[in-house]
């Protein structure tokens, strides 16, 4: 089992969209058993895979409904471990064909508890390192359940944020056309560098405190060389301007679309895994959907599963179509650099 994060510094880049429409298109064309789990407190992902009649129950003020928030309940008291005997909101709910994690707007008071963690395990705690590999325990618990396990995230750089792409095996980041994007590209870097040489000095410290620590039993990740890879990113497409008869791009929007690969290969280049290149992780452009994204969201839908009844019309199909095209094609490349096999 793998586990992938979508995710980019820079909000706004479609990364939602695309990450429930990959995980739906994975499951549903590539036959893969995919978990996703919304760990954003915005809870985007939720609100597009499930109904409202759906939301109402899960964040009704007494609802016992499963979120990621249930799973990490423990953590919230105090205690570092979480919370198994939750299941996930099951596939034959929903048309994506996936099984979900719902997000919880709550979810964004475990950054305290989650930074206190971090700074425990820089005195070599061993209670600070297991709430800090918390998503260690959610990934030994359905490894036999699932091949891909997506987390989509939010934007920040927070302690939450840190605690999932630590234990993660891959991370994919879709970008826009806009100087924000690359300059969110960079802040990633030098997060993730940071945060790595001080949980690497924090691992010297734990060894030397409790050397005959069960590291295993406890979930604590003790070598990041396989970890947070960096596999692939995709570019949001911009609606071009007809002049004299041909389809143009805009000149700004053109100069950024250059300049995105560069940046990707100057600060992305030390997350990839061994035998990867920048050039295996460009996935592709993503089509600008015009009103497809909204008439997916209305019905609750994954867009390569629109339909007639859901109001498609005219040249719309052409457009889902050529949508699901692409969608195939950047589900054989993300597979491929997962090194899973191509159907």
């Amino acid at each position: 089992m793998k586990t992938v994060i979508f995710f980019n510094n820079k909000g706004g880049v479609g990364k939602t969209t695309l990450a429930v429409n990959i995980a739906s298109f994975l499951q549903l064309v590539k036959n893969k058993r995919v978990l996703l789990v919304d760990a954003d407190p915005q809870s985007n992902s939720t609100q597009m895979i499930l109904s409202e009649e759906h939301w109402e129950r899960i964040y009704s003020p007494d609802s016992r409904e499963t979120t990621l928030l249930s799973f990490m309940e423990p953590i919230s008291l105090g205690e570092p471990t979480l919370d198994l005997t939750h299941v996930p909101f099951p596939k034959e709910g929903n048309r994506f064909g996936i099984d979900l994690i719902p997000g919880h707007p709550r979810l964004s008071l475990l950054e305290d508890k989650l930074s206190n963690s971090w700074n425990d395990c820089s005195a070599g705690d061993p209670g600070g390192f297991r709430v800090t590999n918390w998503m260690n325990l959610l990934k030994s618990h359905f490894a036999n359940d699932y091949d891909l396990i997506i987390f989509d995230v939010g934007p920040s750089l927070g302690a939450l944020n840190r605690s999932i792409l630590l234990n993660s095996d891959a991370f994919i980041t879709p970008m826009g056309c806009d100087i924000f994007s690359l300059m969110g590209v960079q802040n990633m870097s030098e997060w993730i560098n940071s945060w790595e040489t001080i949980y690497r000095s924090a691992l010297t410290v734990l060894v030397e405190k409790h050397p005959r620590l069960d590291y295993g039993r406890y979930q604590i990740n003790t070598n990041t060389s396989r970890n947070y890879c960096f596999i692939g990113y995709s570019v949001q497409q911009y609606i071009t301007k007809v002049i004299d008869g041909e389809r143009r791009g805009i000149a700004s929007y053109d100069r950024i679309k250059y300049l995105i690969p560069e940046a990707m290969a100057t600060y992305l280049d030390d997350f990839l895994d061994e035998g990867m290149t920048m050039e295996n992780c460009d996935l592709g452009d993503i089509p600008h959907l015009f009103s497809l994204v909204p008439l997916a969201q209305s019905n609750n839908a994954p867009i390569h599963q629109l339909r007639k009844s859901d109001g498609l019309v005219g040249n719309q199909y052409k457009i889902m179509r050529d949508y699901t095209k692409v969608m195939d094609s950047v589900c054989d490349k993300i597979l491929s650099n997962l090194g899973e096999t191509v159907q």
